[in-house]
Formats: C-alpha cells, structure tokens, sequence
C-alpha cells in the first residue's frame, strides 16, 4: 500500500465542499509531488493550498477534493516538452511535427496545444500517455494547460505595467527551470531546462544572458517557484546577476490569512491568475 506523503496543507476555515460550486481548483500534477489550490470565486480569495510528496495515481483513492463538482478545474503541466509557433503559421495537423523539432519525443505522448491570446501564440506541447490518462480519469472535465502557458500569459497579465524594458523571469521547479525574458510587452525568449546542480543552473541563466546580449549587472531579474534566498541556487546565482527580486503574489486578489508565512514566489503558478 502506496504512503501519502503530505507535505504541506493550508485551508481556511471558510473552506466547504457543499460550496464547491463556487470554487476554481487548480492542479499541478507533477511525477514525484503534486498540489493544488481552491480559489473562491464569490469572495474573490485563496482558501486552500496542498501539496503531496505523490504522484496523482497514488493520490486519486485517497483526496476527496478531487471527487468535488467545481466551477472550474485547471490542470497545469510541467515538463519541458513544448515550443511556440505564431498563430498564423500554426497548422493543427503538423502539431507532432513542430514539437519534433525541438523536442525529444518518446513516441507514447499525447499532444496538446494552448493559444495565448495577448500575443497572438500557440503553446504546443506533449504529455506521456500514462500522465494524459490518468488525469482523465480523475478529471473527465477540466482545462489542460502548459505551464510556459501560465507563466507567460500571468507575466504579461500581472507585470504588464512594469514591463518598460528587457527583463528576465525565473520559474524554479524540481531540477527544471523555465526562462522567459520579455522586451516591454512583448516576449523575445522563452526555453525551459533541466539541471543536476547549482552550477548547471547557473550555466543556463548565464548563457541565455549572453545570447541575447543581457548585461548580468543591469537587467533585472523576478525569481518563481522553489528557490529562496538561503538556497545554493540563489547564492550561486547572486555571484552573477545582482539586479534580483521575487514574484508576489497577485494584488487583483485576495488571499486567506493561512497562506500569511508562505512567500509569495513559491506557489507561483498556483496563486495567480490567467485567462
């Protein structure tokens, strides 16, 4: 029998299942960890965060959340199997041939694509088909996307005033890590790795600096996901880049009081919103 890992669970007293109806579930399948949070639609506010050291097979018998009839469920992807294409160049039918590209392909994926509105892109991008089942079994309705949807399309949302020159955005996740590097409103790169080790981290920040010619003293820098400023990434990275903040949480919404020590970068994706 499968051990349920929890690692971390946040819920506001106001939460209730009977109330589910007014409720927007987001969800973060990943292989090892998977979490979610529940927005309240009513009183406009974050009211439940969880995370799990298990995969959603492990958890599907064991989280009643997952059996509740919400307004709204969204299910985020994470991996690093995704590209663009501009949305006039973009042909439904060549979708596996765009990713093949740029993409290493198991040949057992399903394959799926987001538009983002605002710039006019299609995300493209693959699931494993063990993955792609499993979260139709548990959640027949819901709305699948990447997560280099969410970040870029929340970014041009949430910072869209901010953004009056180059700037470079950071999303951490388990030894992966996503750029994006926006010029005013408009997205100039984005690319997501994988590393073993601090200095693998740092190689991919710093090589992407200098291939769009990004001075490391001067272009400001926003940090997402798993990384704080205690951790071997930020130290290692603080040695080359000195214009560095983190993403807050989104001001158009509300947030319970439980949510009060977390710091707002770490649950990005979770705690934002995108259309």
């Amino acid at each position: 029998m499968t051990s349920i890992n929890k690692i971390l669970s946040r819920i506001d007293d106001s939460f209730s299942e009977q109330n589910a109806g007014n409720y927007e579930f987001t969800l973060i399948p990943g292989e090892k960890n998977t979490s979610w949070s529940i927005f309240d639609k009513v009183k406009s506010k974050y009211i439940l965060l969880e995370s799990f050291g298990n995969s959603l097979a492990e958890l599907n018998n064991a989280v009643s959340l997952f059996r509740l009839p919400y307004q709204r469920t969204r299910i985020i992807v994470e991996n690093n199997k995704s590209t663009l294409i501009p949305e006039p160049l973009f042909d439904p039918s060549e979708i596996s041939s765009y990713l093949s590209v740029t993409v290493d392909l198991a040949g057992q994926e399903r394959y799926f694509s987001d538009r983002l509105n605002q710039l006019e892109i299609i995300n493209i991008y693959a699931i494993t088909e063990n993955l792609a089942r499993n979260i139709d079994l548990v959640f027949p309705k819901k709305q699948l996307l990447h997560i280099s949807t969410i970040l870029i399309d929340s970014i041009w949302m949430n910072f869209k005033n901010q953004l009056t020159g180059i700037h470079l955005y950071i999303y951490v996740r388990n030894e992966n890590l996503n750029l994006l590097v926006f010029d005013k409103n408009q997205l100039i790169y984005s690319n997501a790795f994988h590393y073993k080790a601090p200095e693998d981290f740092i190689y991919f920040v710093i090589f992407v600096m200098e291939q769009l010619d990004l001075n490391p003293e001067e272009v400001p820098v926003t940090l997402m996901g798993m990384i704080d400023r205690d951790s071997p990434l930020f130290e290692l990275l603080y040695r080359y880049v000195r214009n560095i903040d983190f993403a807050s949480r989104n001001d158009a919404r509300t947030f319970s009081y439980v949510f009060d020590d977390l710091p707002g970068h770490r649950y990005y994706p979770l705690f934002t919103n995108f259309s």
